[in-house]
């Protein structure tokens, strides 16, 4: 499997690269066309062709460029019928590569079904293309035919190592326990080979460990080891690593030690099969060893143990590398590297170096190698070493793209007396050409930053801070002033009808788009799956004002379409809207999120709930007031902020907020004030708020009788809601001792204050309910929980 999945990869990355020296555009005269489309000829010969005509025209920057035209033609071909799986074998997972590469995940899976269809490929391609159905299936919950897929696959009993689990695990998946465990159970019944045998064990281990088995998983695990160390087979040393696996670091530790101790010898095996599995089993146990301690026991773990790891390391090491099994040690050597410098063990990250260069001469001359190494010797302090390493690889690597000889020339300069004037002469000597774009110097330039760093070279960061922004047009930051309206906004037809429209701001500043970001920044959800699939050459930016009454904020928006009724129908995605808000230049930030076609917004907290700062509540419904209208070529949508959000801090008269919005669609992302990415928090743009006292005490009044509401919502337990006040005090649930001694002398306080609110307040009234009852009443959750805390710390801890 993994011999095939390296195969794989040397097609794609050969494809790739003979694709990308390429750039004429696709000739519609090409003679392969014509033979391509000649059904006299072969059908397995014209599919060659076709993959020559692919390989010859392939635009240079396929990820950028329309290529649906090499599809279009392959589509025919496999229409046309007759294609074998040794025909199309080597192509059909570099083209789903490219497929995907375009979002045409359409077009894979029609492929993947071809590929499917075909009689008798050999077991591992099918398992290859069964796993890549598998996902599409299960995506939209397709659940019968994808158990359907997959015994057809399958075929028989014989155990497959990626079909058998696979099954299992969709039968976990979509809870049927008892159809996974007869599969294990099949499978071990007509099954004497032992590899086959720990295989089983394994995969049936890992399920039950899923279903929180664990105990389960260790008796399987256990009974297996039996079995195989009865029959002398030297994979039950495998399944004791996975038993291992299944102990807290600390309990898996001398299991570890002592399977390492235990194969140490036994490579000298004249069993025809054990050298190789007993010294690669000796390299496995040396990798989960790393792994346990080092990444999934935690980078604390490591970073503090390192002297004791170091010594079982050294033990093994040489032994592994003797018997050529360094391969598996690779992968997990580079994670530890990695985290150590993360973390600034530089010591320890030159130490794991050192380890990498000696399993691994072809990794220690990758340019990534290199840099690692030089982070780490300048995090030590040692300067001069890094600096002669960095024009070291300078001069032993001419074939180093340009921005990585950019890059070791800047940071082989980092100790210079006058360290401006020898950044001003490598941009000098690396100008900008089409194999050194500006977007490379510009990013390679932040890598220096932060080797300057690391280094505490803060003075030679300045001037790589200075450096980088002069390559930038510099935008100022916009500001919004917020106008307060007398009477409270009723939606967006009011909004327009009181002339506010030609008031709003364009968000026309375009951000890059890192779909790696997007993908990977969890704190958010629900942008949208389409951003910047489409040219932007006709994108109409939407608009934006921010206007306050004294229910909340109102952030208004214009999205204009060309296509209404698709837009109101959802027919036509215009992507999403997020705001990004802080009550003051210093305080955390908050985010809402929702679709430009939806009149929903959900919040997206991005920090923990503090002293300074509330999260916003999953019920944040009851707090907007939000609408849309489709007219006049638009989608008007206001997004709606309540002062209870805000009921802590709110704004006075003169008060800057910190604010942005981004609209991400389909033509790419578009904010009103920042550049760069989003959380760019230096680039937001400013709320100024110019309120008159009466405007602050409007709002204060209504935060008032929005507390009141939600303490009294509190005070009780119904049917759909358990009050954290009602709840202590019923006899049943909750803990009336508690209740009588603690809670009840807090609401006694606060009730008191209950009785003097009402509509004739006057002002020294709501300032001083708001400074002495709000927090009370807002807080009260979370009030009585520190209270309920402290009281069962008093009682079991006697403190």
């Amino acid at each position: 499997m993994k011999k095939f999945f390296l195969f794989s990869l040397c097609v794609i990355l050969a494809t790739v690269s003979a694709l990308a020296q390429e750039t004429t555009p696709c000739p519609t005269n090409d003679p392969l066309i014509a033979e391509m489309r000649d059904v006299s000829i072969p059908i397995g010969e014209r599919f060659r062709k076709w993959e020559e005509w692919a390989r010859k025209h392939y635009p240079s920057q396929y990820l950028k460029k329309d290529y649906s035209y090499y599809f279009e033609e392959l589509d025919k071909l496999i229409d046309a019928g007759g294609l074998t799986y040794s025909d199309i074998r080597k192509s059909i997972f570099t083209i789903g590569f490219y497929c995907n590469a375009k979002q045409q995940h359409e077009r894979h899976e029609k492929y993947t079904r071809f590929a499917l269809s075909l009689d008798n490929p050999q077991i591992t391609l099918r398992a290859r293309h069964a796993g890549t159905m598998y996902n599409f299936l299960m995506n939209r919950s397709e659940f019968a035919e994808t158990e359907a897929m997959i015994l057809k696959a399958i075929g028989n009993c014989t155990w497959e190592v990626t079909l058998h689990p696979m099954l299992a695990h969709f039968y976990t998946l979509t809870d049927q326990p008892e159809k996974c465990w007869k599969v294990f159970g099949d499978c071990a019944a007509v099954n004497t080979n032992f590899q086959a045998v720990a295989e089983i064990a394994m995969a049936r281990a890992r399920e039950q460990y899923r279903l929180l088995d664990e105990d389960g998983a260790r008796k399987t695990l256990t009974e297996a080891i039996a079995r195989l160390d009865a029959a002398k087979s030297p994979f039950a040393t495998t399944c004791r690593l996975r038993l291992a696996s299944y102990h807290p670091p600390p309990e898996a530790r001398p299991i570890y030690e002592s399977i390492l101790a235990n194969t140490a010898g036994l490579v000298e095996s004249t069993e025809r099969r054990a050298p190789k599995t007993l010294a690669s089993t000796q390299a496995e146990a040396l990798r989960h060893f790393i792994s346990d301690s080092w990444e999934q026991g935690g980078v604390t773990h490591f970073l503090g143990n390192w002297s004791d790891n170091k010594a079982v390391f050294d033990k093994y090491f040489d032994n592994v590398i003797s018997n050529r099994q360094t391969g598996v040690l690779q992968r997990p050597l580079i994670a530890a590297r990695n985290d150590a410098i993360i973390y600034g063990a530089y010591e320890k990250a030159l130490e794991l170096s050192a380890r990498i260069e000696r399993i691994n001469a072809k990794e220690a001359g990758s340019f990534l190698f290199g840099l690692y190494k030089i982070n780490a010797l300048y995090g030590c302090g040692r300067h001069e070493e890094a600096a002669e390493f960095a024009r070291q690889r300078l001069a032993e690597f001419p074939d180093y793209t340009q921005p990585q000889k950019f890059w070791l020339a800047l940071v082989s300069e980092l100790d210079s007396p006058d360290f401006g004037k020898a950044v001003k002469e490598v941009m000098r000597q690396f100008p900008l050409s089409d194999d050194f774009t500006p977007q490379q110097r510009s990013s390679f330039i932040l890598k220096a930053g932060r080797t300057a760093m690391m280094a505490n070279r803060h003075d030679a960061a300045k001037i790589i801070e200075q450096t980088y922004n002069e390559l930038y047009q510099q935008r100022p930051n916009l500001t919004l002033g917020v106008e307060f309206l007398d009477k409270p906004l009723a939606g967006i037809t009011d909004f327009r009808a009181r002339g506010r429209v030609r008031k709003m701001q364009p968000m026309e500043r375009k951000l890059r788009v890192d779909k790696a970001f997007l993908e990977a920044d969890v704190n958010i959800t629900g942008r949208g799956e389409n951003i910047g699939t489409v040219s932007d050459e006709n994108f109409k930016p939407a608009s934006l004002l921010v206007v306050a009454d004294e229910l909340g904020l109102n952030v208004m928006y214009r999205v204009p379409t060309d296509d209404l009724e698709a837009a109101r129908a959802k027919r036509q995605d215009l992507g999403s809207l997020e705001i990004y808000i802080a009550a003051g230049k210093d305080q955390p930030y908050g985010c809402v999120i929702g679709a430009v076609t939806d009149a929903y917004i959900d919040p997206a907290n991005l920090v923990y709930s503090t002293a300074q700062h509330k999260r916003y509540p999953k019920r944040l419904s009851e707090l907007k007031r939000d609408d849309i209208l489709f007219e006049d070529g638009a989608v008007w949508k206001r997004m709606f902020l309540s002062w209870q959000l805000f009921s802590d801090k709110l704004p006075e008269d003169g008060d800057i907020w910190d604010f942005d919005t981004i609209h991400w669609a389909p033509a790419g992302a578009f904010s009103w004030s920042s550049g760069g990415h989003a959380h760019a928090r230096a680039s937001w743009g400013e709320l100024h708020f110019k309120f008159s006292k009466s405007d602050i005490l409007k709002i204060k009044r209504t935060v008032i009788y929005n507390a009141l509401a939600h303490y009294r919502r509190e005070r009780r337990t119904t049917r759909s809601y358990d009050g954290i006040i009602g709840h202590w005090s019923d006899e049943a649930l909750g803990d009336p001792k508690f209740y009588a001694e603690v809670v009840t002398p807090l609401i006694e306080k606060l009730d008191g204050y209950t009785r003097q609110v009402s509509s004739g307040m006057t002002e020294a009234d709501v300032e001083r309910i708001y400074a002495e009852a709000v927090p009370g009443w807002n807080n009260i959750v979370y009030i009585i929980n520190d209270l309920r805390l402290k009281y069962l710390k008093d009682i079991y801890c006697g403190n």
